[in-house]
């Protein structure tokens, strides 16, 4: 947990306060963005610095509560119900955790367990029928 009035302070003043854990439409949540890759010549120095591969998804930022899993776009729309497969797993990692959780990641589609083109994702974004999100998330599952 970070210091009074660091990341984890406003997120848990902000879901005690706006929040109720029956609430699942959560539409606006200031503090969490999305990371977005940055262009660089070289890497950084230092250990303090991490790094992930460029994968070609839908950046966005999961939040686990006992009560809802939110999975906000950098637009602050709100994926989860096209993504089951991904509420699923985070349900458990938070079960496992035993506390909330802010998780920010790239939402992907993976085919024989390795990840493929955007394309392959872009059709499940905007799905909202529940047989056929049911189909697309075992037919081409998200992680």
């Amino acid at each position: 947990m970070a210091q009074e009035g660091g990341l984890w302070t406003k997120w848990s003043k902000w879901r005690s306060v706006r929040c109720p854990a029956s609430r699942t439409d959560v539409a606006a949540a200031p503090e969490f963005r999305p990371m977005l890759a940055t262009l660089a010549r070289a890497l950084p120095a230092g250990g303090e610095w991490t790094f992930e591969p460029k994968y070609d998804g839908i950046r966005a930022i999961a939040i686990v509560t006992a009560g809802a899993v939110l999975l906000l776009t950098r637009n602050g729309n709100d994926k989860a119900p096209q993504f089951p497969e991904l509420v699923k797993a985070l349900r458990e990692l938070r079960e496992r955790h035993g506390a909330d959780l802010v998780l920010d990641g790239e939402i992907v589609a993976l085919r024989a367990g390795l990840v493929v083109r955007f394309e392959a994702l872009a059709g499940r974004m905007h799905t909202e029928n529940p047989r056929a999100v049911a189909r697309l998330s075992r037919e081409q599952p998200a992680a």
